[in-house]
């Protein structure tokens, strides 16, 4: 036996003297096991060709593989000798920590890999195979038997007509047919006459096996009709057919969701306590009820329900009770029989079948209709029936009398045509009946006993072709797998005389070949042989093909009317013409022809230039435009995707012509998207597109932007589009308006559902309300445009919904633009014009440190925090409405809100946009962009890239001998033992120096220790490399250097002033306009130097994207401004070290020196300029324990190089930051109730609140929570629950809660909180801090208020060996 998933590993533990035997699990695609919804589903059993769904076997199964590795590998002498036996770690046995590292492959490291199990009925005499995807088999055999009882009792309970309708139905399950069968079956009849016992008895428990068997499940019909929401959850059990053998569907308030079941199409699935998701069924329904099924002629219902009626008549008890007794000695015979049944009948026998006697009982139309045959069956006007329908509902004294336009409608069902007619008196009958369809109401019309002989000239009665003999020598080529040409037609040799033509294949025919398509569908929809050879007779006699089909029909002529390319594409309904110009070529595959030559044509056929689409007058508006548009992208002009583009390019080309303005621009990405999907003229449709107008001359310009043609073609050879900009698109921008700079400011939010828009916006200031838009116009999305727009993530998000809808979006459009952008991440679904609606974007113009999504900040400002608990991807009732608008009202509320609170990053953005001359709109990179490059032509060709490895100092001497790069990875046995490896691309002594910067924590307590900070780091290593050129680097330095003159500005006038306004300019002097008390002065120097960081830290930012952009050199794979910076704090390392001290933090630009005196410190300030760097004495700690370069806690006594009034203690990293622990074991301040809250957030899924405390086992009471909330543990019995991330369909304990019980803080807060609180959940947190500073020193010592004794300067100076020349500060 072999598991692909499972290698056994093999390892020698000195300890024990024994080997140890463990599985270790490979993270591949695996043939043998099966993940569903993040979770095991599925194991294989070679051994028996099962697959089950028992994770014990899984369990077993891999056991039983390592036992057989360890049984080979040692052989089973050394197995049985206890002394010296391997230890084998399995699964089976808890404390080996295997199955958790199971569970943990299967969860987290495979990705779901599944085949629906038990879709095809096994039985027990099959060979049963892997890809038969089957766990269970059915205990008898098909073969055929006889099958007495079972005969008796069905022929007394139905009819053989009736009986049939249920073997069939039977047998196309067994068949594995049910995904192709739409049908639904309903036994209908009185109680007690026999439907549970033929659903029950007979269908689920003889021949599928019954409920233990995975082939049935039972639902309740009632549910899927009443718009219950968890009326879907049975298709959670992948039946191949479901049954309710008590069903009532006497009244269906929505059979939406049942008719989608009955056709296969996907189901919203909800299940009690799970997400819900899409299914596609793959089973048929069958029903019993006493009452009959609501129908209506128009309904889809109508023509998928079978009708299965009972006699009446009854067997005796007794032969009643031995008839059902032996039927579990002929299920053989009665599944071999219902197959057989359905083989012989073919699966299309029930397509035309309509449930008269059901609809006689639930429609009076259809009773009138039917009553009223010989009146209307050979045509009726509308006038007559009408007056003849409402003569009948007098009669039959009913009620409700339908409108005259419905019953139109009604009629229309009934017949094949409804126009205007000339009678045999040669006058019009307006709004005429004809052609009855006599199988709606089951008649079968006769057959016209005169046969016509003359059988017309379209006669396919030949297999070898005309075309193959005269077009022998053209270009031809087969196709791929994809239906598409295999090579480039210049690359092409083969001639048609080289293939099969009976093998599909392309032709490169003459250009005057033009060819008649055929494509007529029936009532049902299907393609119709009949329909279109009809049709086809009215053209000339020619060479003509049947389709590979067999239902289409080609007619092929020599076109002699002038140049076909001046050919309309589109003859009429379903019947297309085709051209064949420039690379165009004919798709065919020969199956049956007639015998006739291929004749001239040179007339008849409508041209391009003919009647118009729309002409001047036709052309009424641009809704009328855009109305025929969807018509043609939703195939109701043509089935077929290529003339559905044609008729779109001649809608355009005539709205143009006419003259009237029009502008249907945003359309062009949906109808792009729709050529694209053309099967076998992709190219042709989508270059159409291209040419087409969208807008009318005098428009404006509101067209985003043209997509380009191919570049390039995807994974399934369809080709690849990318947007560029538009030479004549000017984009909206009207913030430089002195109207629009006085505008009032508004703050707005939208959300979007499938049948929802909501836009929320309100006047700033705290008095204002909030103003609801619900499903609003365009005209009135327009209006909000006057204002200037505050949001949030609203560039990214809302600006484009709003764009949208001002552009005509519906609803339903406005939702699929919202999933493109915010599930599928496409950014070819945002507009270019939208980005200038706002006046600016919050979490944009926020610092670094402040950026975070609303509802944290919700949470952060103590605001009120509303989620909607319902699926975004739903459809929200209309009673409903109000609660999202809540929602939404809350967060335009929490927008205002954080506004305010972040006016100081607001204030550097205003800065910046004042420096870069843009707007506070424009994003930080930007504005970063335009100061550096402005008026610099080709800024990129001024680049220089170093090459570090190769980079030398003024003296010739290499700066960091050694280095190496590598994309590809370096060798991991060359890095230092015990060296972190962090990227594996670099190495420089041995270690690796990271590709953002280098860290470094030596875990320990120590003393007096000295941090020294590099002034911005990046920004120096990047003039120190002068990676701009000259030009540009002098405007970074200006940036860096004019910053730390700003932050050190004490008055107007002073040296620093005058450095920085020569550095940086007007915007200098006129920020400090007006400035007066020192107090105005430092407030505007912290604004300033926060735009020039926001800027400065830009240009790195820039430099080491993933994207491309005006400041990243496409050489620059190295990062070499980051790595530039961390090879110089590695030689720094090595240089403090070298000199006797101990460096026991690095962390990208500073160190942490212990024990640390002047000596050291000035040499390391000297050290730095050697590589432009300027070191500032940021802080000295008496005392620091670190526990790694992220965590460490420290007592500070001096700041910027001078002491602290009083000593502060500070941490670094989650363990200590905490402000329990925090405040208890170090700064012991007063615990407040806000040290008592935790807020915990989620990326994935949501926040739910289990409250299950005194509910039996396994019951629960979730609450939904949303995706951010604040906590607080609190005690058992104290009301609180289990907190839980709900994700994956599945409830998974929320990060660091485990154990505990929690209520949001809100709650707690409002009650004697001091009684509740779960303080065993902080003591833990303590405890574990102690233990950790614990393990470097004594603790109590560590947190004591005893001075430490201060470093001997003189002692630490005989530090410095005698070998180097140092230079003293005192000297």
């Amino acid at each position: 036996m072999k598991l692909d998933f499972v290698e056994v590993k093999k390892e020698f533990v000195a300890k024990s003297q024994r080997y140890v035997y463990r599985p270790a699990f490979i993270a591949k695609r695996t043939q043998d096991i099966m993940v569903r919804s993040r979770d095991f589903y599925a194991i294989y059993d070679e051994a028996t060709g099962f697959w089950s769904l028992d994770e014990n076997k899984a369990i077993e199964l891999i056991d039983d593989y390592v036992m057989d590795y360890v049984r080979h590998d040692v052989g089973e002498d050394v197995l049985n000798d206890k002394e010296h036996c391997p230890i084998v770690k399995r699964l089976s046995d808890t404390d080996s920590g295997m199955i958790d590292k199971f569970h943990h492959y299967v969860q987290h490291q495979l990705r779901d890999n599944y085949e629906t199990l038990n879709q095809k009925v096994i039985f027990s005499n099959m060979e049963v195979k892997r890809k038969d995807y089957s766990s269970f088999a059915l205990d008898y055999p098909l073969i055929q038997g006889e099958t007495p009882y079972y005969n008796k009792l069905v022929d007394t309970l139905y009819t053989e007509t009736e009986r049939q309708k249920f073997e069939w139905a039977v047998g196309c399950v067994l068949a594995g047919d049910q995904s192709k069968i739409q049908k639904l079956f309903v036994f209908f009849g009185a109680p007690g006459s026999g439907k549970s016992t033929i659903i029950n008895k007979v269908i689920v428990n003889s021949v599928f096996g019954g409920t233990r068997a995975p082939y049935t499940t039972k639902f309740t019909a009632g549910l899927l009709v009443s718009k219950d929401s968890f009326g879907t959850g049975f298709l959670s059990q992948d039946p191949v057919l479901a049954f309710d053998d008590d069903a009532d569907l006497s009244r269906i308030d929505d059979n939406t969701t049942l008719n989608l079941i009955v056709s296969h199409e996907g189901v919203r699935v909800n299940e009690k306590f799970k997400a819900p998701y899409t299914s596609y069924p793959n089973c048929i329904l069958i029903c019993g009820t006493n009452e009959p099924v609501q129908l209506s002629p128009s309904s889809g219902m109508n023509r998928r329900l079978i009708d299965i009626r009972q006699t009446g008549n009854h067997l005796s008890p007794d032969e009643y009770d031995e008839a059902i007794s032996h039927l579990e000695f002929e299920k053989s015979g009665i599944a071999y029989h219902c197959l057989d049944v359905y083989k012989s009948l073919g699966k299309n026998y029930y397509n035309h079948y309509a449930p008269e006697d059901m609809l006689s009982m639930t429609s009076p139309f259809h009773n009138f209709v039917k009553d009223s045959f010989f009146q209307i069956k050979d045509g009726v006007t509308l006038a007559n029936a009408y007056k003849l329908y409402c003569d009948y509902c007098t009669e039959c004294n009913y009620k409700t009398i339908i409108s005259r336009y419905k019953f139109r409608d009604s009629l229309k069902l009934y017949f094949n045509s409804y126009a205007d007619k000339e009678n045999l008196d040669g006058k019009i009958d307006r709004n005429f009946f004809s052609d009855f369809k006599y199988e709606k109401i089951g008649i079968v019309p006769n057959k016209p006993t005169n046969v016509i002989k003359d059988l017309g000239w379209l006669l396919f009665d030949a297999t070898k072709s005309i075309f193959d003999t005269k077009f022998a020598l053209q270009p031809a080529q087969y196709t791929m797998s994809t239906g598409t040409p295999i090579s480039k037609w210049d690359n092409v040799t083969t001639t048609l005389r080289d293939l099969d033509t009976s093998k599909l294949h392309y032709v490169k025919v003459p250009k005057n070949l033009v060819v008649l398509d055929f494509d007529i569908k029936d009532v049902d929809g299907n393609k119709s042989y009949e329909l279109n050879r009809q049709a086809a007779e009215k053209f000339p006699p020619t060479y003509a093909e049947l389709s590979k089909s067999g239902t289409g029909i080609h007619l092929h002529y020599i076109y002699k009317g002038g140049d076909p390319k001046e050919l309309s594409r589109l003859y009429g309904d379903n019947v297309e013409i085709k051209v064949f110009t420039g690379n165009a070529s004919l798709r065919r595959k020969l199956t049956k022809c007639n015998t006739i030559d291929i004749k001239e044509l040179s007339s008849g056929l409508p041209k391009k230039g003919g009647s118009s689409v729309i002409d001047k007058e036709g052309f009424e508006n641009e809704k009328k435009l855009r109305a025929l548009i969807a018509k043609a992208i939703n195939k109701q002009i043509h089935p077929n995707t290529k003339p559905n583009i044609d008729f779109i390019n001649k809608l355009l080309t005539d709205a143009y012509q006419s003259g009237k303005d029009y502008d249907v621009s945003d359309l062009l990405p949906t109808v792009l998207e729709f050529a694209t999907d053309s099967t076998n003229h992709s190219t042709y449709c989508t270059d159409l597109v291209f040419s087409m107008p969208f807008k009318s001359k005098d428009s404006g310009n509101s067209t985003d932007e043209f997509l380009t043609k191919i570049e390039g073609t995807d994974e399934e050879g369809k080709p690849i589009y990318v947007k560029v900009p538009n030479p004549d698109f000017v984009p909206i921008d009207n913030h430089e308006s002195e109207e629009y700079s006085k505008a009032p400011i508004i703050f707005l939010d939208c959300e979007i559902f499938p049948n929802l828009s909501l836009v929320n916006w309100k006047f700033q200031g705290p008095k204002q309300m909030v103003r609801r838009m619900i499903n609003s116009t365009p005209k009135e999305i327009e209006d909000l445009f006057k204002y200037r727009i505050i949001g949030f993530n609203n560039r990214a998000y809302d600006n484009h919904m709003l764009y949208a809808r001002s552009q005509g979006y519906t609803v339903e459009e406005l939702y699929k633009l919202s999933r493109r952008i915010i599930v599928d991440k496409d950014k070819n679904a945002k507009f270019r014009n939208a980005y200038n609606l706002s006046y600016t974007d919050i979490l944009d113009f926020a610092a670094a440190d402040h950026k975070q999504s609303l509802k944290k900040w919700e949470i952060q400002l103590d605001l009120l925090h509303k989620e909607w608990d319902k699926p975004w991807d739903q459809p929200v009732p209309e009673s409903d409405w109000g609660k999202v608008a809540e929602y939404c009202d809350n967060d335009v509320i929490a927008t205002e809100a954080v506004f305010n609170y972040l006016q100081p990053d607001f204030e550097a953005r205003e800065i910046l946009a004042q420096m870069s001359g843009l707007t506070v709109n424009d994003t930080t990179n930007s504005h970063t962009i335009r100061i550096l490059t402005n008026g610099i032509k080709d800024p990129k060709s001024q680049y220089v890239y170093t090459n570090l490895a190769e980079m030398k100092d003024k003296e010739g001497n290499l700066l960091f001998p050694g280095y190496e790069y590598d994309p590809n990875g370096i060798d991991k046995s060359r890095y230092n033992e015990g060296t972190k490896i962090v990227a594996g691309r670099s190495i420089y002594k041995g270690e690796d120096p990271g590709e953002g910067g280098y860290a470094l924590g030596n875990p320990g307590i120590y003393y007096n220790v000295d941090l020294m900070d590099i002034a911005s780091m990046h920004p120096h290593s990047a003039i120190a490399l002068g990676i701009f050129g000259k030009e540009m680097t002098k405007r970074l330095e200006n940036l860096v250097e004019g910053r730390i003159a700003v932050k050190h500005i004490r008055e107007i006038g002073d040296e620093n002033y005058i450095s920085a306004v020569k550095r940086l300019g007007e915007v200098v002097e006129k920020a400090f306009v007006g400035l007066k008390t020192p107090a105005e002065i430092k407030s505007k120097c912290k604004a300033l130097a926060n735009a020039l960081k926001t800027a400065i830290n830009s240009v790195y930012g820039l430099t080491s994207a993933g994207f491309d952009n005006e400041l990243r050199d496409p050489r620059n794979i190295d990062n070499i401004v980051a790595k530039y910076g961390a090879l110089f704090m590695i030689n720094l390392k090595y240089e403090v070290q070298r000199r006797g001290y101990t460096v026991v933090h690095i962390k990208t630009d500073s160190i942490k020196i212990a024990d640390s005196d002047p000596t050291i410190l000035s040499f390391v300030k000297s050290y730095g300029k050697k590589y432009g760097y300027s070191f500032e004495h940021e802080a000295k700690f008496d005392k620091m324990c670190i526990v790694n370069h992220s965590v460490y806690v420290a007592h500070q006594v001096e700041a910027d190089e001078e002491k602290l009034k009083a000593p502060i203690w500070t941490a670094t990293g989650a363990q200590f930051q905490i402000p329990y622990v925090f405040k208890t074991l170090f700064s012991h301040e007063t615990i407040e109730f806000e040290d008592y809250c935790e807020t915990k957030s989620v990326q994935k899924g949501e926040l739910y609140l289990d409250f299950n405390e005194g509910l039996v086992a396994d019951q629960h009471d979730y609450q939904f929570i949303g995706r951010v909330g604040r906590f607080c543990p609190v005690k058992p019995g104290c009301g609180g629950g289990v907190l839980y991330r709900f994700s994956n369909d599945k409830y998974y304990a929320a990060s660091g809660t485990k154990g505990y019980r929690w209520l949001e803080a809100i709650v707690v807060s409002g009650i004697k909180y001091v009684d509740i609180i779960d303080l065993s959940y902080y003591r833990t947190m303590v405890d574990k801090a102690v233990d950790t500073i614990s393990k470097y020193g004594d603790f109590n010592k560590f947190v004591s208020e005893d001075p430490i004794q201060p470093v001997d300067i003189m002692a630490a100076s005989m530090k410095i060996p005698a070998d180097i020349d140092e230079e003293l500060p005192w000297d």
